[in-house]
């Protein structure tokens, strides 16, 4: 509930430059600015302790970074319920049973509940590239191209 509220409210102000405008101007007064974030409040009738958390907001000038704070939330959310999020590229999108063998893979090796965001990377040829953490698996063709580049190069040395 929290996180949605607060993910809805960065949408609202990303969505609008003149919102934008008026959360991250440092010639807004703070209480201008809580005035705007109550309007909305009574709109959106957000959490007591969202309401809270958008004035410390407003006192500490952080809106700008706004949109990185919901991702570490949320990150932070996930990861509290057991839940790991990682990055899937693929040339194309895998089938239903590709993402499961992909999920079970990462499963088995992470311990945990595997949440995948795939995203389409056309580069790698085929094949796929996982991403979490600070870890990569590059299951790529254009991957495989590049690391037969690198032994060659080595060889001829």
């Amino acid at each position: 509930m929290v996180l949605d509220q607060i993910s809805l409210f960065n949408k609202i102000i990303l969505s609008s430059d003149l919102i934008y405008f008026a959360f991250c101007s440092p010639v807004i007064s703070h209480s201008e600015k809580l005035k705007l974030i109550e309007a909305l409040d009574k709109k959106l009738r957000f959490e007591k302790i969202v309401s809270q958390f958008f004035g410390v907001i407003v006192k500490n000038a952080r809106f700008k970074i706004l949109t990185a704070i919901v991702a570490g939330y949320e990150k932070l959310l996930t990861e509290s319920r057991g839940i790991k999020s990682v990055v899937v590229e693929a040339a194309n999108k895998p089938g239903k049973k590709e993402l499961d063998v992909i999920r079970k893979f990462l499963e088995n090796k992470l311990k945990k509940i595997v949440e995948i965001n795939l995203h389409e990377n056309k580069e790698l040829i085929g094949g796929v590239v996982i991403k979490h953490d600070s870890l990569l698996y590059d299951y790529s063709v254009a991957g495989a191209i590049e690391r037969a580049a690198l032994v060659a190069k080595g060889a001829r040395v």
